[in-house]
């Protein structure tokens, strides 16, 4: 077990105490973990998304403020991440998205608002391109996704290979605006969750025609916040080009200052006042 590990199992009792549920989920390849919370507020659900190698209790410090505003909140755990199982089939991200598909079969018969990180926003993406009729809102945060030619793909996948301690320095030190003092701490722990054998198995079944066609994103329905942090680092600026050159008009594309890859993480508060702020502004337009 990973120093890592232990930290979220932690993290699960402490949110368990705050009053969020886990519930687990069975679908065709296998059982997902997800964190719900029932709300005071009127917004209509939201479902939480994380990114690769990273899991649903990352999004811990967000129940609170959003559970103020919002009748339900919801996290889940990618399958091969967090508390969901390990698929029999090698881990690729068709396989992710079909069971976040079935998981939300079951868990929201109601429209809801999907935010998505990183991997969770190219997951959350894809479900709005798919599913447009299912959203009320959709949110995305650095999302993976922008298209790549075959040449620029290897080479952005090479951040993600930690054999060598350097690299996930490297990596700890993109993720931040500003690295915490246990960055150090997480460098270990980092390269034993992208070294286990079904995040190797996801990144050599990663493909550029997996990404995002202009045609695909020009056709997004749901109104939809696009998050970009001012220190991202982790994806290129290029990326972000593609986006703000594709997306249609019904996208809003912001930069929050100091924030970097991970506003759930950084600055979870502020993130939580723009997400309700632009959930209010979709359900009551001026």
């Amino acid at each position: 077990m990973t120093w890592l590990h232990s930290l979220e199992k932690a993290a699960r009792w402490s949110l368990h105490r705050s009053g969020v549920q886990s519930r687990y989920i069975e679908t065709e390849h296998g059982t997902i973990h997800a964190y719900e919370s029932e709300g005071q507020g009127d917004l209509p659900t939201i479902v939480l998304l994380h990114g690769i190698s990273s899991s649903a209790t990352s999004f811990g410090r967000l129940f609170g403020p959003l559970r103020k505003s919002h009748r339900r909140v919801i996290a889940l755990d990618a399958l091969g991440h967090g508390f969901s199982q390990v698929p029999k089939s090698p881990l690729h991200p068709e396989l992710i998205f079909g069971g976040l598909h079935e998981a939300l079969q079951v868990l929201c018969e109601e429209k809801f608002v999907l935010f998505g990180n990183s991997m969770g926003g190219a997951m959350a993406l894809r479900f709005a391109l798919d599913h447009s009729e299912r959203l009320r809102a959709l949110i995305l945060s650095s999302p993976a996704g922008a298209y790549m030619d075959v040449e620029e793909f290897r080479d952005f996948l090479t951040q993600f290979s930690m054999e060598k301690r350097a690299t996930a320095k490297a990596f700890v030190q993109k993720l931040y605006h500003r690295v915490p003092w246990y960055g150090s701490f997480l460098v270990p722990a980092l390269r034993q969750q992208f070294l286990r054998p079904q995040i190797l198995q996801f990144f050599h079944a990663a493909a550029p025609d997996q990404l995002f066609s202009p045609e695909e994103l020009a056709s997004l329905k749901p109104t939809t916040l696009f998050l970009w942090g001012e220190s991202e680092r982790l994806m290129r600026p290029e990326h972000l080009a593609y986006f703000e050159e594709h997306l249609p008009s019904n996208a809003i594309i912001e930069r929050p200052e100091k924030v970097g890859h991970c506003p759930h993480i950084e600055r979870p508060e502020d993130l939580a006042k723009r997400i309700v702020a632009f959930v209010r502004e979709v359900e009551n337009p001026a």
